[in-house]
């Protein structure tokens, strides 16, 4: 059995809105993907189990945990042959979100965790809401900060990001996502916040362990990887995308993160 509702009524709302949810009783061994979505996705699995798999990794999901899409990254997904799993998701858009999972320590590279059974409730009701009219999707807005809240509250995330980034540090995180299409300056971003270059770059590194320089480049690295795995567009075209005026400057960066050229990442399909 499967349901799936998108947001018929094009609400939009900058800072958050939803995409799509629904529900999925899955088949045995039933999959999806490999698939680069363009939006968030959490899976609240509800019942069996199954893999999900995202940067060449694997992990086993069961009843009573989740499993987490960024966007632009490669995943794909199957249910057990034995005990397939039952799932419940909610997709989301908004300028909030990069630094609301960066703040949890939900990502591509942790993506799995426990849910509450009031999460789940919330999930159920944006879907009715979004099954609705108008109005009713725009109260699944609202439902929407609420199931970020409850997931705050109540999701597993490593101790270290338990606490919450300083509004400086979220605002260039925002400004840094916004903008990967640009050549990106720490100094100009600091400046737009109002800070001091080297205040930013201190803050950076003792809220979340790496330099602003550090995540403008795996932010930009993480993009170029759905470029090459999604479209037949050439490495200097990509490199022009993200803000590179020399493609030798940005093969360079792709290697320095990933191991290996971006177009032998390309041919060779590696997902490091």
């Amino acid at each position: 059995m499967h349901s799936y509702v998108s947001n018929k009524a094009g609400l939009f709302c900058r800072d958050l809105f939803p995409n799509n949810c629904g529900y999925q009783n899955c088949a045995p061994s039933h999959s999806y993907g490999p698939a680069v979505r363009d939006h968030y996705i959490l899976h609240l699995v509800t019942g069996g189990k199954g893999c999900f798999t995202i940067l060449g990794k694997t992990y086993t999901v069961s009843a009573g945990e989740f499993f987490f899409i960024p966007p632009d990254t490669l995943n794909y997904y199957e249910a057990d042959a034995a005990d397939p799993w039952q799932y419940t998701w909610v997709g989301m858009k908004g300028d909030i979100l990069a630094p609301f999972f960066e703040r949890l320590g939900i990502s591509a590279e942790n993506p799995v965790g426990k849910f509450t059974a009031e999460l789940y409730e919330l999930a159920k009701n944006i879907f009715e809401d979004m099954s609705e009219d108008v109005t009713a999707t725009l109260s699944a807005v609202g439902r929407c900060y609420l199931f970020l809240r409850c997931l705050e509250r109540g999701a597993d995330r490593p101790e270290i990001s338990q606490k919450r980034p300083s509004e400086n540090v979220e605002r260039a995180m925002a400004l840094i996502d916004k903008r990967l299409h640009k050549a990106l300056s720490v100094s100009a971003l600091a400046d737009e916040i109002g800070i001091d270059r080297s205040y930013l770059c201190s803050i950076f590194k003792r809220e979340l362990g790496y330099s602003p320089q550090q995540y403008i480049l795996n932010r930009k690295m993480e993009k170029a990887k759905y470029f090459l795995s999604s479209t037949a567009e050439n490495v200097q075209y990509i490199a022009f995308s993200l803000g590179y005026d020399d493609p030798f400057v940005f093969s360079r960066a792709f290697k320095k993160v990933t191991g290996v050229s971006p177009s032998r990442w390309r041919q060779s399909g590696e997902k490091k």
